[in-house]
């Protein structure tokens, strides 16, 4: 499990504990079924996007996520 502490642009600057294994994971859908086994060709991630946005787990604000933030972290784990 590899967490990142990351502010949300709220005005309350809450810090979220964001767990990069789930955030990202590769979703297989076939059929409009999840599947559990993805092909075996397939990495364990997909390529690291420039930037991943989620919300805020205390308020309105978003937790933002640049590539370099999460290349680092990978990197030191």
């Amino acid at each position: 499990m590899k967490i990142v502490k990351v502010k949300c642009n709220g005005t309350d600057q809450h810090i979220n504990e964001i767990d990069l294994d789930k955030v990202l994971k590769r979703d297989w859908i076939l059929k409009g079924v999840r599947s559990s086994k993805p092909a075996e060709h397939a990495s364990k991630y997909m390529d690291i996007p420039e930037r991943i946005v989620l919300s805020c787990k205390l308020c309105t604000g978003k937790v933002i996520l640049t590539r370099e933030q999460i290349k680092k972290t990978l990197e030191s784990h």
